[in-house]
């Protein structure tokens, strides 16, 4: 076989697709495959806030956990994946092919924690601010608004001797 140089991606999302709920856990389970999870993971609301994010409880495994949801931005779709076993006739020279396929969509993502309680300062959270960062950095700027930036960036340079100037309008 010869050494692979590139992988090669391929997605493949079927027309319809069931919706699903979606939990994150802060575990690790020796099994990956369909659970009646829906009979014996039944979380329920606390009715309290922590930090801006309403919390919710659910037992696992005889382990209280304490949650929060979050949903998907708008704009954006959660897939639920699983990666096809390819055989070798699907390889070229120098490159791997890994294909997926959709198996599911979601909505909102639930994620558990057993040590602290949910906050806005969660890693799972933070994750989709970089979504919305990522929308900001690849949207068009026109002039004027390229001009306010600037203009707010170099009013914030206070470093002594800094003699920035902005280009005229």
């Amino acid at each position: 076989m010869p050494a692979t140089s590139a992988v090669v991606e391929r997605l493949s999302v079927p027309a319809a697709l069931e919706k699903e709920t979606l939990h994150h856990l802060p575990c690790s389970i020796g099994y990956n495959g369909p659970a009646n999870v829906h009979s014996f993971f039944q979380p329920k609301s606390t009715g309290s806030t922590f930090d801006g994010v309403t919390i919710v409880e659910a037992a696992f495994r005889g382990r209280k956990l304490l949650g929060a949801t979050v949903d998907i931005p708008a704009g954006y779709q959660g897939l639920v994946l699983a990666k096809r076993p390819l055989d070798a006739s699907h390889e070229k020279e120098g490159e791997a092919i890994q294909e997926w396929t959709a198996e599911a969509t979601f909505s909102a993502l639930s994620y558990w924690k057993h040590d602290t309680t949910p906050s806005s300062a969660d890693g799972v959270r933070r994750c989709f601010g970089w979504l919305q960062l990522a929308d900001l950095i690849h949207s068009p700027v026109d002039g004027a608004t390229h001009m306010q930036m600037l203009q707010k960036i170099t009013a914030s340079d206070s470093r002594p001797g800094s003699k920035r100037k902005l280009p005229a309008a």
